[in-house]
């Protein structure tokens, strides 16, 4: 008996004291527009008067005292109230999706809808960024990643994208669009990640509201919400950078209560290089691997600030500048080169400073849901400065030295309107602009007078004196019509653009359609006509100048292609296959030839290239709350060629070749010929795997090597050599069929840990890399000039590298 009623004692307690536990309920905000997690929203329990905030995961906890009947209301910045009662008896999880603000008394607020195309594009987010190993947490490096997107030199500079050369790229931060992405060539982008929300990559086949661009367009979308004050600060190895964000306060008064509303916000940011702190911490590396420690190194540093203020639910304007600046120079003095190398280069001297600065005011008009006007007043400007000479050349130009100075101008007024016909059936896109280019040079170039390989061949080059002020104007405009019905998407699109220089009207269509079936996968087909003045090209306008002022120079062509099929496996799977055929006309290549005036020219619109392939994608997701692994792996088949058409320089070569008792193919510029761009196979892979506060992830690349023209033979310079002396020997190469050999596959392999510790204010991160592990390095014929043509010479070489560490810290609050 006293067994049972002992029993019923304990078993009576444990009751009381399960009752007496408090329940917990947790979940996940997102917004239903984006399907992004909602961070900093208010989430308050009536009865309990108990008020937390989700993190930046849209991750919310609270805690009840017993079970019961609750009141939970949620509250975000430009969405809905969301208000519900909930019975809760045990631990549960709840997930809530915010709806955006609607028609209150007249006003509207619209939430941003990525309303963009699928095929051909890729977007990576600032957490996706940020997480890609050996990408520096850098945008543009991050693409690199991405199908079919590499670098022309390894791990840095610029992008190549389908196999197409890196000067037909546009580059925009917020419709601003901007002549400088990098810092010198590749290094970094100008745009601080942290300031970033979304980067769109566009492979081609891109809407007609995208303009000034023959293959491809990187869209860079900053942040457009602030709801607290907060900021971070990221250090690393090779720079550090500081954002720092608050939102603009108003006061309002509500049933005769004084409250206070977000109505804008303050961004800046700000960033500084010091690669050279890094060169000198591994000088024992270099000097234990026989190397110098360069003596000097880029310096460099970009600054972003961002303004915006919402007058009322249908007006806003906001502001944007960003800028940068690099300077780098150096020498070389005889005892820095290898005996094989070319005498010449014993003596190089070469510096560069480069200052760029961009903004842009956006004038934004809602009046209803239906309508949304926005005005872009712009400009975007670089000052470069350059000296380059080989004071040992017999090319009087390098001799001497060049030394240009640009400074390209561009201002432009840019509208747009979109307007819901018929609401989620119809829509219209238009918008207009007027740019003014005004290029501005100093100092001196110089012009190729002839295809030469050759540093000491007095021919190769003429000086050309630079002093002009070179103006342009452009007017351009765009229509699309979105149609959607059951699953059914039809972009049809034009674009024109006038120069006032040449009289040149361009006219595009362009066009996509798609079509999604119950079963979540999507058929795309896209494409149309691009077309670029080679006037405005920024690249040409930096070694060339007095290109801009050309009027004999006609536009560009290319027409795209592109069909897909995207299929969504579950929740976080998905598979997208892709083909493409893009094909360049009238592009601009070195000819000697003479106008209709008798005037010698250097330059002609005579090349062709093309450039086709497949690409193929398998991605992972998970919810950021989530543990697990996730990634995807993308394989590329690109073939890229061109067709020179540049018949006068082509008979030139058989002449020079043939003076050295050489044969060239006459017929060399009417072959199709590998591109330098072209890698015809490309394998990668990003995986990762979280637990907790813990992130492991890899980056593997694979991938055939660009082509190079071999050397095939060579000839003995008797104006250097000196018989008397075999130490002041020199024989310069004689090269063959161009890009027809390819050296042997490369492979990177990446590693990357990170640390992540949340805290009520924010977060500490800290990350470890290690880069290119395997210590790979690309093949290169060497070429000694000591030597005459042999069986040894030239050689096949690798150069020995070492892995690349790279520690940071990160704090968020």
């Amino acid at each position: 008996m006293k067994k049972i009623a002992a029993f019923i004692c304990l078993f009576l307690i444990s009751v009381t004291v399960f009752a007496q536990q408090k329940i917990s309920l947790k979940g996940i905000i997102t917004d239903s527009i984006s399907r992004k997690p909602v961070d900093m929203a208010t989430v308050m329990i009536l009865e309990i008067k108990t008020k937390t905030y989700t993190d930046e995961y849209g991750r919310y906890n609270v805690t009840f005292p017993s079970a019961g009947t609750y009141t939970i209301i949620v509250k975000s910045e430009g969405s809905q109230i969301f208000q519900e009662k909930i019975v809760i008896s045990a631990p549960e999880e709840r997930n809530i999706v915010l709806k955006p603000l609607k028609v209150q008394g007249g006003a509207i607020t619209i939430k941003g809808d990525r309303d963009i195309q699928r095929i051909s594009r890729h977007s990576l987010s600032n957490k996706e960024i940020k997480a890609i190993p050996a990408a520096f947490g850098d945008s543009l490096s991050a693409l690199t990643a991405l199908p079919n997107v590499m670098r022309t030199d390894g791990m840095f500079g610029p992008l190549i994208i389908r196999g197409a050369s890196p000067d037909y790229n546009g580059y925009l931060v917020d419709n601003i669009p901007i002549y400088n992405p990098y810092h010198f060539g590749g290094l970094h982008s100008v745009i601080n990640t942290n300031i970033i929300d979304e980067i769109d990559l566009y492979s081609s086949s891109f809407p007609a509201h995208f303009g000034n661009a023959q293959s491809a367009v990187i869209n860079v979308n900053t942040v457009d919400e602030v709801k607290k004050f907060g900021g971070y600060a990221d250090i690393s190895m090779l720079y550090s950078s500081v954002v720092l964000k608050a939102p603009l306060k108003e006061k309002y008064y509500e049933e005769g209560i004084e409250k206070t509303k977000n109505n804008g916000y303050f961004i800046f940011a700000g960033r500084i290089g010091y690669i050279s702190l890094f060169l000198k911490a591994t000088k024992e590396i270099y000097e234990a691997m026989g190397k110098d420690v360069p003596s000097e190194a880029p310096q460099y540093g970009d600054y972003q600030i961002k303004i915006k203020r919402n007058f009322n639910d249908r007006n806003a304007i906001s502001f944007l500048a960003f800028g940068s600046f690099d300077k780098m120079k150096f020498v070389t003095e005889e005892d820095s080169l290898s005996e094989s190398d070319d005498p010449y280069l014993t003596n190089i001297k070469f510096k560069e400073s480069t200052f760029s600065h961009a903004q842009g005011i956006t004038y934004t008009y809602t009046p209803n849901e239906a309508l949304q006007n926005k005005l872009l007043l712009y400009n975007s400007m670089m000052t470069s400065k350059m000296f380059f000479a080989m004071r040992d050349s017999d090319v009087k130009v390098l001799r001497d030295g060049f030394e240009p100075q640009t400074k390209p101008i561009i201002a432009g007024i840019k509208e747009s309107v979109k307007i819901d016909l018929i609401k989620n059936y119809l829509q219209l896109k238009a918008g207009g602009e007027f740019t003014y280019y005004y290029f501005r040079t100093a100092g001196t170039s110089f012009e190729v007078n002839k295809t030469s390989e050759d540093l000491g061949d007095e021919e190769w080059l003429s000086l050309v004196h630079l002093g002009d002020n070179i103006k342009n104007q452009t007017i351009s405009g765009f229509s699309e019509v979105k149609i959607n019905f059951e699953g059914l998407e039809f972009v049809p699109g034009i674009r024109t653009e006038y120069l006032f220089l040449t009289k040149k009207t361009l006219v595009d269509p362009r066009g996509m359609i798609a079509y999604t079936f119950p079963s979540e996968t999507t058929v795309s087909f896209a494409g149309g006509k691009y077309s670029f003045f080679p006037q405005l090209s920024s690249s040409f306008f930096q070694l060339m100048p007095h290109l801009s002022k050309a009027k004999y120079i006609t536009p560009q062509y290319s027409y795209h292609s592109s069909a897909g099929i995207e299929q969504k496996l579950g929740k976080n799977f998905s598979v997208k296959i892709e083909g493409f055929y893009n094909y360049y006309l009238d592009q601009l290549t070195e000819e000697k030839w003479i106008d209709d005036e008798g005037v010698e020219r250097n330059y002609k619109n005579c090349m062709k290239m093309k450039s086709y392939g497949t690409e193929f994608m398998i991605k992972k997701d998970i919810n950021e709350n989530e543990n697990g692994f996730y990634g995807f792996i993308n394989y590329t088949f690109d073939k890229s060629q061109y067709k020179t058409g540049a018949k006068n320089n082509n008979a030139q070569l058989v002449q020079d070749y043939a003076s050295e008792g050489m044969y060239y193919d006459p017929s060399e510029y009417k072959k199709w010929i590998d591109s330098p761009y072209d890698m015809r196979h490309i394998l990668k892979m990003v995986l990762a795997y979280k637990y907790e506060r813990h992130t492991f992830s890899t980056r593997v690349q694979y991938n055939t090597s660009k082509p190079y023209t071999p050397i095939n033979s060579g000839w003995h310079d008797t104006d250097y050599s000196d018989p008397k002396d075999p130490n002041h020997e020199r024989w310069v190469p004689l090269f063959g069929a161009i890009n027809s050999k390819r050296y042997k596959p490369s492979y990177q392999i990446d590693l990357r840990y990170e640390y992540r510790q949340r805290y009520e204010w924010g977060y500490f991160s800290w990350y470890l890399e290690l880069i290119n592990v395997t210590a790979q390095s690309p093949e290169e014929e060497k070429w000694d000039y000591r030597y005459g043509y042999s069986k040894n010479n030239p050689k096949i070489e690798k150069e020995d590298v070492v892995p690349i560490p790279n520690f940071g810290v990160e704090i968020s609050f």
